[in-house]
């Protein structure tokens, strides 16, 4: 069991945690180890007459993870991104691919799509609605009016048309994937190409495998770069938060008191049209303002003044 926990406490700080930071952490005995979990729950038992599998499920105290890594120096992040829309199209032979099942890079972006991170990654479902606003020249050429209408239907602001060029020559087996990414957000666009060798013709669903897990496990970094804490890099930041009801206050001040990016929500003044809050925060006032966004808060800067803004609830994204 203490094996299992320790792969655990492993898995959840390479979650939260740049690679090259790692390395500072100590070594946890038994006792401490103990100290950081929460519960253990063992499901999915078998056994034979030489052998018992099952599998691990570990819950570690929020606190106690929080604390072992600002202990350590160790900057962290726990802010989990909207999710990004990846608009999968696969280029083979002269032939496109984006809805149906002959697109193997899709295959593999939904295998990382269930994969646990900080960076959100979905896809469309693929269905007639979505084939009626997009298809893969559509994508490809970037049309903004299918890409709205597709995050749109999503409740998104940012998505991602990956475009995936399988070329080679398959006489002496040297596969390359050219991928073109056309990133889209809420204030621009950007477009990044490169070029991926390796593999074999007869394993392509290996082969795009390996390309988008190097593709989002940098999505990934940037995302942690972008949103990390700093143990040392405590800051307070005083904002109004406009109101139009009380209601509005408390959905505001529920979403606040989720994040771990505040260390307290210190209230100064609160009345109908609004509130005066001091934020004790962790980071700068820019990660701040990334992890608000990720609830659907705005914070704003005008004058020296800062302004708080709620955006409402994002939109739910259709049913699978």
């Amino acid at each position: 069991l203490l094996d299992g926990q320790r792969r655990a406490l492993t898995t959840l700080t390479e979650r939260l945690t740049l690679a090259g930071d790692r390395e500072r952490l100590p070594a946890v005995n038994d006792a401490a180890l103990a100290a950081l979990v929460q519960g253990i729950e063992i499901a999915d038992e078998r056994t034979s007459a030489t052998r018992y599998i099952a599998r691990l499920n570990v819950r570690f105290k929020p606190d106690g993870i929080r604390q072992y890594l600002r202990d350590a120096g160790v900057p962290y992040s726990e802010t989990v991104s909207k999710p990004l829309l990846v608009i999968p199209v696969f280029e083979h032979e002269g032939a496109r691919t984006l809805w149906n099942d002959a697109n193997p890079w899709r295959t593999a972006w939904a295998a990382r799509e269930r994969s646990a991170g900080l960076m959100r990654i979905i896809l469309p479902l693929g269905d007639l609605a979505d084939s009626i606003v997009m298809d893969a020249d559509r994508a490809l050429a970037g049309d903004a009016g299918a890409l709205a209408a597709l995050t749109q239907r999503y409740g998104l602001t940012d998505a991602m048309v990956a475009h995936a060029w399988l070329q080679g020559d398959q006489a002496v087996d040297e596969p390359r994937v050219q991928v073109t990414l056309l990133r889209l957000r809420s204030d621009g666009r950007e477009t990044l190409t490169e070029v991926y060798a390796g593999g074999s013709f007869n394993d392509v669903p290996g082969v795009l495998s390996q390309v988008v897990d190097f593709i989002a496990n940098r999505l990934e970094d940037e995302w942690k770069q972008a949103t990390l804490l700093r143990p040392e890099s405590g800051s307070t930041l005083d904002v109004t938060v406009p109101l139009s009801n009380m209601e509005e206050w408390l959905a505001v001040r529920e979403r606040l008191e989720s994040m771990a990016e505040l260390r307290q929500v210190e209230v100064l003044a609160l009345n109908r049209g609004g509130a005066r809050v001091v934020l004790h925060y962790f980071g700068d006032p820019t990660r701040l303002k990334v992890a608000l966004a990720q609830r659907d808060l705005e914070l704003a800067e005008r004058g020296g003044s800062w302004t708080l803004r709620s955006l409402g609830p994002s939109n739910a994204r259709p049913n699978r």
